[in-house]
């Protein structure tokens, strides 16, 4: 079972996260899961050829899931394997800006967007289903989530002389 799903748009009232055009009644839309406190999923819209450059990794785990005939999946299909070619490897926990406002994992603040944060990796399973997770975490929290990784941090981001004061300076916070 998997929690991403392929449907068709119910109403057309459902905006895409990536583009912000309306999803059409019908068309066909990928919701990328997001797990709830409650066990449950709340789902964010795509259009498919959206998701392929923005979500791939969703798209081909509900492209494998449905039983729906997807049109131009082929094209779908190459758009996924274009975008996660592109992409630079990662390694965590690495310090980027974030342009959407956010909660930290440690501490539960909330923060405004375009703030320097510490990326790691998790899996959490919801409903029986799991899911890889990208964690936020203020520098500040970092050092008490992760302890002393201030130097792995720093060898797996690329940031500026100004952000990594910033972050000498959260991390030096008791």
């Amino acid at each position: 079972m998997t929690a991403h799903l392929i449907e068709q748009a119910r109403s057309g009232r459902s905006t895409c996260k990536t583009c912000k055009v309306a999803i059409a009644k019908d068309v066909l839309r990928l919701g990328f899961a997001s797990p709830q406190e409650n066990g449950s999923f709340s789902h964010s819209w795509y259009h498919l050829a959206c998701a392929a450059s923005d979500r791939p990794e969703a798209l081909e785990e509900a492209l494998l899931a449905s039983t729906l005939a997807i049109p131009d999946r082929k094209a779908l299909e190459v758009a996924m394997s274009a975008t996660l070619a592109a992409r630079p490897a990662r390694t965590f926990p690495y310090a980027a800006r974030v342009v959407d406002a956010g909660s930290c994992d440690h501490c539960q603040s909330w923060s405004f967007p375009n703030m320097l944060w510490v990326k790691t990796a998790s899996q959490c399973t919801v409903g029986g289903v799991t899911l890889d997770r990208e964690r936020l975490l203020h520098p500040s929290c970092a050092k008490a989530a992760l302890g002393d990784v201030l130097a792995t941090i720093v060898a797996n981001s690329t940031l500026t002389a100004e952000e990594r004061s910033w972050l000498d300076d959260d991390f030096q916070r008791p």
